[in-house]
């Protein structure tokens, strides 16, 4: 193969998990804002379980670079050890966490990692 065009398909990889990392994490902030500030209808929505909502879930959004880089830990695999949240001190467990509508979105962006390395 040219090595120019191993270096542009590597450049493409690059850019499209760029560009999914940015994505993720404005979908991950923004549902974090919803949440926060309509716990009672994300839990009607069964976006929030109601048995952990007003213990471990704060009312106040985490900031975006929190989600910067939870989205680059997802998107390079690298795992999510000593990640804490930064509003409620609680680390980050897939299981405990109460917010469904963030479950779906990492599966999402888990997801995305099988499409950008198969098209590039």
């Amino acid at each position: 193969m040219n090595l120019a065009i191993f270096k542009k398909l590597n450049l493409r990889f690059f850019y499209v998990n760029i560009i999914f990392v940015i994505l993720f994490a404005v979908l991950y902030y923004l549902q974090d804002v919803f949440v926060s500030s309509h716990q009672e209808l994300a839990q009607k929505l069964w976006l929030l379980r109601k048995d952990k909502t007003h213990k471990n879930y704060s009312d106040q959004p985490s900031p975006f670079y929190y989600y910067m880089w939870f989205s680059l830990m997802t998107q390079t695999t690298v795992g999510y050890g000593g990640a804490d949240n930064t509003v409620t001190g609680k680390a980050v467990t897939f299981i405990e966490e109460p917010n469904r509508l963030a479950k779906i979105i990492n599966g999402l962006q888990l997801l995305s990692i099988l499409f950008a390395v198969s098209i590039a």
